[in-house]
């Protein structure tokens, strides 16, 4: 479930630092608009940095219901990388 998570994520701040990049669309998280605002990398950092935490403590986590919430997140990222495919096809076709 990590690895799945960190390809999601991945995936999600590929799209989102270029659509932003090009001016194509905005960051929806307030927060994370203000750390693109003050550095890129600093953007890809934070944002990479939970999925790796979570792959290096994975199996020390014991507690049934963050793996219910870790299945909800992976829902939640996958449908956000599938919302960034209605701004990427339209460029390509």
């Amino acid at each position: 479930m990590p690895i799945l998570i960190f390809l999601l994520i991945l995936i999600d701040t590929i799209f989102t630092a270029a659509g932003i990049s090009h001016n194509i669309i905005g960051e929806a998280n307030p927060v994370m608009a203000y750390i693109i605002d003050v550095s890129l990398v600093l953007f890809v950092l934070i944002k990479l940095s939970l999925p790796i935490f979570l792959i290096v403590f994975y199996r020390k986590i014991k507690a049934g219901w963050i793996h219910v919430l870790l299945k909800v997140a992976a829902a939640l990222y996958l449908l956000v990388d599938l919302y960034h495919l209605l701004w990427i096809v339209p460029l390509y076709i």
